[in-house]
């Protein structure tokens, strides 16, 4: 809030953050693996850097800049993984942002058995996350037409275990995939996505 100095909008802010803290007391945090946060920012093409281990200092630096202006919280272990947690109230306004544009797609958590109607999938879609949901198969009579799509989340899809090869035709700039803790899952691919990185920490990925 930079350059606001009108006490009514401080006071209206900091209620914000009490209501936020109260309501993140009573939901599970977004966390985020810190290098999977770095994979995405390389694949999508944020960081560039001549090698690998230059990407991931790079990577690591953006996050620790980010931290201390509190933009993200403080690193956090989550088993053997150091994860980053993500007010909520910043993952509201940075969700608001994109779609303010049309440019993102948010169904984290919103219990869906099967992907969001196809009016949903416009052309300006950017980043689409339908992380920790129900659902089971993506069929073929999804085929949306994102030029512009570059990210697609679907980790903690447990159940998903298809995906038709004609979703991905209209998706020629997808290059983050990320298909983490899902159990089996068939991924039909007879066409190259020539960026496409795939992120599949599962048990079983078949790409036929």
């Amino acid at each position: 809030m930079k350059g606001v100095d009108a006490i009514n909008e401080w006071g209206n802010a900091l209620e914000d953050l009490r209501q936020s803290r109260v309501r993140q007391d009573d939901t599970e945090e977004d966390v985020f693996p810190r290098e999977d946060l770095i994979a995405y920012l390389t694949d999508e093409g944020v960081i560039k850097r001549q090698s690998r281990v230059a990407e991931v200092y790079k990577g690591h630096s953006m996050l620790n800049k980010l931290e201390n202006v509190s933009l993200l919280e403080s690193a956090t272990r989550y088993g053997d993984r150091s994860c980053v947690p993500m007010h909520d109230l910043i993952r509201d306004m940075a969700i608001q942002l994109q779609q303010e544009n049309s440019q993102a797609m948010v169904k984290s958590g919103a219990q869906l058995n099967e992907l969001p109607d196809t009016e949903e999938w416009t052309e300006n879609l950017v980043r689409v996350s339908l992380i920790q949901n129900q659902i089971e198969e993506i069929p073929s009579s999804y085929s949306p037409r994102c030029p512009s799509l570059s990210t697609l989340l679907a980790c903690t899809n447990k159940y998903l275990k298809f995906i038709a090869e004609s979703f991905f035709k209209k998706l020629h700039g997808l290059k983050v995939l990320d298909l983490s803790c899902t159990l089996r899952i068939c991924l039909i691919l007879s066409f190259d996505l020539v960026s496409l990185c795939i992120v599949a920490h599962c048990s079983l990925l078949v790409i036929c």
